[in-house]
């Protein structure tokens, strides 16, 4: 954060459903696991103390479950601590975006984003809708990805959401509603 502090770096941070973020993190592993078993087994937010590709199906689950949320809890309690911090302190707190804003209200959150990453320059309505028409009428350059509803709650068992959400509202749990991660 320092860092941040030292250059005045303006933050964003894009949150979405904890069960969602997990289905695709491990997706998104065993891909790697396949095309580059080197960059799976660099990864840690699952680290039980084996490479990736020697865990057996059921030690990735278990790590998906009970490790990777205590690195997304912390992830967001730091993050939380320092938006806090911001507001305190009268400085450029990050700022926070959801999911659910991205693919439901994309211009108003592409309207926050430039007015929080350039507040020097004003942007009309007309030139924000302009840059998004741009933007989704490259579809073979842009992938927007508006997810799959359900799969998160789909994927994991009563008790496994349960240990889940026991995790990861200890980074704050108020807050994390708020911001679409719990």
């Amino acid at each position: 954060m320092d860092m941040i502090d030292t250059f005045d770096i303006r933050v964003g941070i894009q949150t979405g459903n904890i069960l969602i973020t997990l289905v695709s993190y491990i997706n998104a592993m065993n891909k790697l696991e396949a095309n580059e078993p080197d960059e799976a087994n660099s990864e840690f937010v699952m680290d039980i103390g084996k490479l990736y590709t020697d865990m057996t199906a059921e030690e990735k689950r278990y790590a998906l479950v009970h490790v990777a949320p205590i690195w997304y809890s912390r992830f967001y309690c730091k993050w939380l601590r320092y938006t806090r911090e911001c507001e305190e302190l009268g400085k450029t707190a990050p700022l926070w975006m959801t999911f659910r804003d991205l693919s439901e209200t994309s211009e108003k959150l592409l309207a926050a984003l430039v007015k929080h990453f350039d507040p020097i320059y004003s942007y009309t309505d007309a030139k924000v809708q302009a840059a998004l028409d741009k933007t989704l009428s490259i579809t073979d350059q842009v992938r927007f990805n508006k997810g799959v509803g359900g799969r998160g709650e789909a994927y994991f068992s009563d008790d496994e959401k349960e240990t889940i959400y026991n995790i990861m509202k200890t980074a704050g749990e108020e807050d994390l509603r708020k911001y679409g991660v719990l």
